[in-house]
């Protein structure tokens, strides 16, 4: 049996190992969970070639169906902004090698304003 009253280094040790645990390891095992599934997905297309289409709904089919076959856009034309906000820039600076991508033509923000604030219409 253990004694209740443990000596005060202990639990400094049971604190130091837990702010470790929580602080440290938790995220780096999260972002390696992340790209692990990432990885894995991207092997499972090289393998067994891009998703079937033909498995989605009707809506989904029509959308690819009408872009992607027709090359007009691409799967980050219309699926921006779902992990993280779309980049601000100004008008005749952004990049124009993207298919697809609309490029600003007058910013009509003051200046200052939020950058990532910005985003194109879906």
């Amino acid at each position: 049996m253990q004694d209740r009253d443990e000596p005060p280094f202990a639990k400094g040790q049971e604190l130091r190992g837990f702010l470790f645990l929580s602080v440290v390891m938790a995220p780096i095992l999260a972002g390696i969970v992340v790209a692990g599934y990432g990885f894995v997905v991207w092997v499972v297309q090289l393998i067994a070639g891009p998703p079937d289409f033909t498995r989605q709904s009707v809506r989904a089919q029509t959308m690819h169906g009408t872009y992607l076959a027709s090359r007009e856009k691409t799967c980050i034309d219309c699926h921006k902004g779902i992990a993280h906000r779309l980049p601000y820039f100004p008008p005749g600076e952004a990049p124009t090698a993207t298919p697809g991508q609309v490029i600003p033509v007058a910013d009509s923000r003051p200046p200052g304003a939020a950058r990532g604030a910005a985003s194109a219409p879906r």
